[in-house]
């Protein structure tokens, strides 16, 4: 759900702005929350250390995602993963308290808030079945439809690009990195997307609508 103008208008009002270029650190994990942040422009990347230590990306957000809510809906503990801005970002910190209040002015905040935390659960749910049921290269192709659909995804001739590591894909998607080179030359080769250098270029029809690929349309639908 969008915000409205009166939304829009009642967050930069009472928060701090916060600019960061990319690769900043926007919050912390282990840190303790006590604001939630609104992208007001650009994008950012949700990482977790794994088992070696190494971060792990689970996740982007994009131009009007909240995050670090967490701490305003449970009991106080601290930040379970770490946000790093992936491109020049305004971000938008609201303290809870104040968050609270006015949203009790403006209710679309929260609907706003709960519905992005419903598309983010419906996702993991996906992520889940596509692991099971789908190839790598399909699964590439999920998570690049969903890049290429956001607004900071660039337009070129074709579609639109993505700048994102064969690292940070292999992460999404749940293998290697040599896998997803392999994947990417076998879906670059059946014409389903183009490289422009690092980056990956997703034809327009996909990334205009977002649309899941063919063989997702055999799973099973998941509500929650």
């Amino acid at each position: 759900m969008h915000l409205t103008e009166a939304a829009t208008a009642l967050l930069f009002r009472e928060s701090v702005r916060r600019h960061f270029d990319a690769g900043d650190v926007i919050l912390r994990e282990g840190d303790v929350p006590t604001s939630l942040f609104w992208l007001a422009s650009g994008e950012a990347a949700v990482r977790l250390p794994n088992w070696r230590g190494h971060d792990v990306i689970l996740g982007y957000f994009g131009e009007g995602d909240f995050f670090g809510e967490m701490g305003m809906l449970r009991l106080p503990g601290t930040r379970t993963a770490m946000v790093r801005a992936t491109r020049e970002s305004l971000v938008l910190e609201i303290g809870y308290p104040t968050f609270r209040r006015i949203a009790g002015e403006e209710d679309s905040l929260w609907l706003a808030l709960v519905g992005q935390l419903g598309d983010r659960l419906r996702d993991a749910n996906r992520r889940l079945i596509d692991t099971g049921l789908l190839r790598v290269p399909e699964r590439i192709l999920e998570v690049l439809h969903k890049l290429a659909a956001q607004p900071t995804a660039e337009a070129v001739a074709g579609g639109h690009r993505v700048r994102i590591s064969r690292q940070e894909l292999a992460q999404l998607v749940g293998c290697t990195r040599e896998v997803v080179s392999r994947a990417v030359n076998q879906l670059e080769a059946g014409g389903k997307l183009s490289r422009q250098g690092r980056a990956i270029v997703v034809p327009a029809a996909s990334a205009a609508t977002g649309e899941r690929s063919v063989a997702t349309e055999k799973k099973p639908d998941v509500r929650v």
